[in-house]
């Protein structure tokens, strides 16, 4: 890959922000669905807020399940894609950190992949346990930095693996701000992608590392937008690409540590 182009596939990721093309490369993954439904424990009647909620794939899914649901994203251009997606969707233009809602409106609260992009994570808790009705819970999906270390990925972008981490909340800071907040913190129970898994997140190309290879996919996904230095993304791609057409690919999988699962979900219950 010419440094020509990974110049200009840095110039994709660095204005993602104005870009209307997520939902060709992400979608809501049935596996994942169900993964999230289940932790929530939706009810039929209940009232949800789906926090960061992008174009709301996720939102739009669990919608179809089960409760009344309501998407709320600060980037008012990922909502408006929303719009379509599910019947009687509610949406806000809201960060984490300001949820425009009143006090215990909501049973339950999904927060899916958006902790690293706070830019204060104990105000969000405190907003999250403003806005639950006592005893609701609140399922927040993430990476923990311990997970990213140990991803395989890290073979062949260990500097962006780094960086990235270093902005993912670790499980010390998630507790003290759930318990600063009033609200208890479960374990972390681990997701494990599959050759099954459809989303286009980034430990996503797990059993199809193929989609590294896809600029329009890495521009999807925020360490390469965020993170990816042009040499380390021009080495990396090129032995990641050797070791596809090789089958080493496969063994690096094998040996890396995910015995925690590539992502994690924590439950938050407010007090009652």
């Amino acid at each position: 890959m010419s440094g020509a182009a990974v110049a200009s596939e840095r110039s994709i990721g660095s204005a993602y922000d104005a870009v209307t093309d997520y939902d060709r490369t992400r979608r809501a993954d049935a596996g994942l669905v169900d993964f999230l439904a289940t932790h929530l424990m939706l009810q039929a009647d209940a009232a949800y807020l789906d926090i960061g909620a992008g174009t709301g794939n996720y939102t739009a899914a669990l919608a179809k399940r089960a409760g009344h649901w309501t998407a709320s994203d600060p980037a008012p251009h990922m909502l408006s894609q929303a719009r379509a997606k599910h019947e009687g969707l509610n949406l806000a233009v809201a960060a984490a950190e300001a949820l425009p809602f009143a006090a215990n409106r909501f049973d339950g609260l999904l927060c899916q992949l958006v902790l690293h992009h706070m830019s204060d994570v104990p105000r969000a808790f405190a907003e999250m346990a403003r806005v639950l009705q006592p005893g609701g819970r609140a399922v927040l999906f993430t990476v923990l930095p311990t997970q990213a270390r140990a991803n395989w990925l890290t073979h062949y972008f260990p500097q962006m693996i780094a960086a990235d981490a270093k902005t993912l909340p670790d499980l010390s800071t998630l507790n003290a701000a759930a318990q600063a907040a009033g609200l208890g913190c479960s374990a972390p129970h681990g997701f494990h992608v599959t050759p099954d898994t459809t989303e286009g997140f980034f430990y996503g190309g797990t059993y199809c590392p193929e989609i590294y290879l896809d600029a329009q996919i890495r521009a999807n996904m925020s360490p390469f937008r965020l993170f990816a230095n042009a040499t380390e993304l021009q080495q990396g791609l090129a032995a990641l690409q050797a070791d596809i057409a090789s089958g080493a690919v496969h063994d690096r999988v094998a040996q890396s540590d995910r015995r925690a699962g590539d992502y994690c979900a924590l439950v938050l219950e407010r007090f009652a």
